[in-house]
């Protein structure tokens, strides 16, 4: 793809779905169309504004460089990709690298990456970029805890300072959908900032959710379609946001009491995935439930069959009723993907790993496509799917 309609890819986009594990996030993916940014990827704009077409060249790519490992996935399309990681380069430390697919990720190319650095955490105190979202051929992000900004598909990076932010603001997740972009900025309390997704038009929520007492706060976005949700977990569920005819307003996630984490995804406006790490830090019984609704998040009911795993750090639904969970064990040292197609009546292990990865970006590109990324701190892997999460394979990049 040498040029593309400014506005074309709107359609080249469609049929998206979200991220266990951006994306992600924005976050991973968006199903045909199922879930949000978090992970893998955004589903497509439902509503952009209108623009005026013309054509715009993305960056032609080189060869991929040797020793290249991801880090963050987003895809647009069933066909078009970028992942973020690390490569070798002539400095001492490993450079901040990009990579584009437009085949499904048979092929990779290198495109410029911004001027950055990668991090070790998205959240403040840090410098540079952990966590990539595109929200269609041309216009995407790097973030955590730095936000950066290209609306040419990578030709150009802008570093994007918030209106309002503290000097040590973080974004610690960002996702794209319905022409607009969203992201969880960690300053003084969890602040949501917005922006149309072709040019830098940012302003903040009156909505904002205070920080819990533990020691490392995380923040999960979701977006699907013209919805949103955010989930602010420190050790247990703190609080959360919804996002419903263009505004972000409180909203109280599923576990407030269960004494961990809480992890959420969507396949529409309507109907959601939770799952729910619970007695980890309040003395209770240790299980990981999984929770559905199918009211935008008003409520939820607890599916039949407690998950098999120890914890889970990733959750993706590519349609109503399908779930795709990555988890470990208590002690870290296995890593599997399960999944169920009877809304959680049974889960069957798709995927297991005998090493101590962690999953990031696990999403849906469309209801049989996605994608998860599953590191070890030291290496790092890319799987994906092409038959709904019931078989997984890893991808290379060269």
């Amino acid at each position: 793809m040498a040029s593309i309609s400014r506005r074309a890819t709107a359609a080249a986009a469609a049929a998206l779905a979200v991220v266990i594990c951006g994306c992600g996030s924005s976050t991973a993916g968006s199903a045909s169309p199922t879930s949000s940014g978090s992970a893998s990827g955004t589903p497509p704009p439902s509503a952009s504004p209108a623009v005026t077409a013309h054509p715009v060249s993305t960056p032609a790519g080189v060869a991929a460089p040797a020793g290249f490992v991801p880090v963050s996935v987003t895809f647009v399309s069933s066909q078009m990709g970028w992942v973020l990681g690390r490569a070798p380069c002539s400095s001492s430390s490993p450079c901040l690298t990009l990579l584009r697919t437009q085949d499904a990720g048979r092929s990779w190319l290198s495109v410029p990456a911004p001027p950055s650095t990668l991090s070790s955490s998205p959240n403040p105190g840090g410098h540079g970029v952990r966590g990539v979202r595109f929200a269609d051929a041309l216009d995407g992000w790097a973030f955590g805890p730095e936000l950066w900004a290209t609306h040419d598909g990578g030709g150009n990076w802008t570093r994007i300072t918030l209106p309002g932010a503290s000097s040590t603001a973080a974004v610690v997740d960002l996702a794209a959908a319905a022409g607009e972009v969203h992201a969880a900025v960690f300053d003084h309390s969890v602040a949501i900032d917005s922006s149309p997704i072709d040019h830098e038009g940012w302003g903040g929520s009156s909505t904002t959710i205070p920080f819990g007492a533990g020691p490392v706060p995380r923040a999960r976005m979701v977006l699907q379609g013209t919805g949103g949700w955010l989930v602010e977990v420190d050790r247990t569920v703190v609080g959360g946001a919804r996002l419903s005819a263009g505004q972000w307003s409180r909203w109280g996630p599923p576990c407030p009491d269960g004494g961990g984490d809480a992890i959420v995804d969507a396949s529409s406006v309507s109907n959601l995935v939770a799952v729910c790490n619970e007695g980890v830090w309040n003395g209770g019984t240790p299980a990981t439930h999984a929770y559905l609704s199918s009211d935008g998040g008003d409520n939820f009911a607890q599916a039949a069959t407690t998950l098999p795993v120890g914890n889970a750090d990733e959750v993706a639904t590519p349609a109503a009723g399908r779930a795709v969970v990555a988890a470990h064990s208590n002690g870290g040292a296995i890593n599997e993907l399960l999944a169920t197609g009877n809304g959680g009546a049974s889960w069957s292990v798709v995927f297991h790993s005998a090493g101590t990865e962690v999953a990031n970006d696990l999403g849906f590109t469309t209801v049989q496509q996605g994608v998860v990324v599953e590191s070890d701190g030291a290496s790092a892997a890319m799987l994906m799917t092409f038959d709904s999460g019931q078989h997984w394979s890893p991808v290379s990049f060269h």
